[in-house]
């Protein structure tokens, strides 16, 4: 997370990506001995590629599956997945708005459709652009209707917020595209979320033995 001072929160409100997918699919495994993470409700999610869509969906997954234990309902993460989140509840009789929760919300420094869901070629026309900007938009749309995350587009990280020595929220710098080009303004926006969750990219961690170039074995 390129805000400063950021990985002395690890644990205490900050969550990394890698870590939180790995116990997400494993946890229910007996051999399991990995760090285990709380799900809450309300939580920001700092990225915007499919990783980023990833741990949405398994923080949608997760804290809807919990209410749905609260009423008695026992429903399989599988099932969740496969028919989306509106269309389970359904089943029982319910929507999402009976379950008081708030959902999380990916903040992207760019716009919807410059998420690189899909790649773009290297040197592409005016047409191939349009065509497959429209697909990214039209990927995120049916993932976000299908698992109810939401996305904040044109928000760049700025700063951590921090209660009790805990996080509470972040500030973002507000973007602005001014063509191919990313630009950041001085406009803050201050948002409050019970976690925070980067999934900005992977950097592998040194191994003693195996030396490095910056930041490749």
């Amino acid at each position: 997370l390129p805000v400063e001072g950021a990985d002395a929160y690890l644990g205490r409100g900050l969550v990394y990506q890698n870590p939180f997918i790995i116990w997400f699919n494993h946890a229910g495994e007996k051999a399991y001995a990995g760090p285990r993470f709380d799900v809450q409700d309300d939580a920001i999610v700092v990225g915007g590629g499919l990783a980023s869509i990833d741990v949405a969906k398994a923080l949608m997954l997760e804290t809807t599956r919990a209410k749905l234990r609260e009423r008695g309902i026992d429903e399989s993460i599988l099932e969740l997945e496969a028919r989306g989140i509106p269309k389970a509840l359904e089943r029982h009789g319910l929507r999402f708005e009976d379950l008081g929760l708030r959902g999380c919300t990916i903040f992207y420094r760019r716009r919807p459709e410059d998420m690189p869901l899909v790649s773009m070629p290297e040197g592409a026309d005016e047409k191939t652009r349009a065509k497959i900007e429209k697909t990214r938009a039209n990927m995120l749309e049916k993932a976000t209707s299908k698992f109810l995350f939401k996305v904040r587009a044109l928000r760049a990280p700025h700063s951590l917020l921090i209660e009790n020595d805990r996080v509470a929220g972040m500030r973002f710098a507000v973007t602005r595209m001014e063509g191919a080009k990313l630009v950041q303004t001085d406009e803050l926006e201050e948002v409050r979320g019970s976690q925070v969750i980067s999934s900005i990219g992977s950097i592998p961690e040194p191994i003693a033995g195996v030396p490095m170039k910056g930041e490749l074995y």
